[in-house]
């Protein structure tokens, strides 16, 4: 597959395509990516890794051998989200777990906001973690709130990656 510099415009579908990352454990995260579908039977997948930051890959590709889940989105512009998916290629961002991840590049592509729920959902399950040590805890162990707060946002991070990988 010939791999484009810019998107061609006027897909006739756009999904979120959502996978296990390769080799992840129970820390691991969904893969995120947007796929354009065209009239001529092409498509193309906008996604961020870490070895190949941002690109355009072919669906096979973004599989990787996993379970991909797909779901099509109905944009409300799809002028402005395919203006800010080759921007955000021809930018050629580099892969940050934190600041510019799939998740981001999928949010900024569909909504012009960069975000990462993934990365949200750990946050709140530090933060909740963190509140139940310092009530119900107060009086245990240092290592032990450390276990409980790790423990919640460990499994807040898997909800949300199974929500993911179940097209919810």
């Amino acid at each position: 597959m010939k791999i484009p510099k810019q998107l061609p415009l006027n897909p006739i579908q756009i999904r979120v395509l959502h996978r296990p990352k390769v080799g992840g454990g129970i820390l691991s995260v969904a893969h995120a990516a947007v796929e354009f579908m065209y009239a001529n039977g092409e498509n193309h997948v906008l996604h961020r890794t870490p070895d190949n930051h941002t690109h355009v890959s072919s669906y096979e590709e973004f599989a990787a051998g996993q379970e991909v889940t797909a779901k099509v989105i109905d944009p409300q512009n799809i002028d402005e989200l395919m203006q800010r998916a080759n921007f955000t290629l021809a930018q050629g961002k580099s892969y940050s777990a934190l600041f510019d991840n799939c998740e981001h590049l999928k949010s900024f592509v569909l909504f012009g906001k960069a975000e990462s729920e993934q990365l949200k959902t750990a946050l709140i399950g530090i933060g909740a973690g963190y509140l139940l040590s310092e009530t119900a805890l107060k009086n245990q162990p240092w290592w032990l709130k450390l276990a409980v707060t790790a423990g919640l946002a460990t499994f807040s991070l898997h909800l949300e990656k199974k929500s993911k990988l179940n097209g919810l």
